[in-house]
């Protein structure tokens, strides 16, 4: 009379991808496999990313001065790039040489500031362009970054080999 149904074993086929998937996402071996492989992307991303604001002294100059924000300023700058940011006025230039130094040759439109007046005007800097600092060679213009850099003014670079290969490089100057 009445007929007794036999379970259906049929599924459709989206329910057996789930239900088999979730049981494999349930293992220990492929939760843990999954999170190592998920912290190293993310360590990856990290560290290939934007350079942190704080330099180390020796960190080498800079190969794209175009691309500059304020998380990749170098800590030095090359004399190639900082003729290109010089010829676009993308750059602050100061000068941090004594008066009678500028005064035998400076670079066009560079600001003077002698290195030991320089504590008393560091709010009063450029915040939107890079500050390029200049010396004779690369002493003084690294001391200026250092500390125009513990100031809080982290948008500086100092200028590799100074005023004297800028002069070698032909580049423009003013007697």
């Amino acid at each position: 009379m009445f007929r007794r149904r036999r379970p259906q074993y049929h599924r459709h086929r989206s329910q057996g991808i789930l239900q088999y998937s979730s049981k494999f996402l349930r293992k220990p071996a492929v939760q843990i496999t999954i999170l190592v492989i998920s912290f190293g992307i993310v360590l990856y991303l990290a560290l290939s990313g934007q350079r942190p604001g704080n330099f180390p002294s020796g960190s080498p100059a800079s190969t794209t001065p175009l691309s500059l924000s304020p998380a990749t300023y170098p800590a030095t700058i090359s004399q190639a790039d900082a003729h290109e940011l010089y010829g676009k006025d993308q750059a602050y230039f100061l000068d941090v040489r004594e008066r009678t130094e500028w005064d035998e040759v400076h670079i066009p439109a560079s600001t003077l500031l002698p290195l030991g007046q320089l504590p008393a005007f560091v709010d009063k800097f450029p915040k939107d362009k890079l500050i390029v600092i200049i010396s004779a060679a690369d002493d003084r213009s690294k001391n200026a970054r250092e500390l125009l850099f513990q100031a809080g003014v982290t948008n500086v670079t100092s200028l590799v080999g100074g005023i004297n290969g800028w002069r070698e490089n032909e580049y423009p100057t003013e007697p």
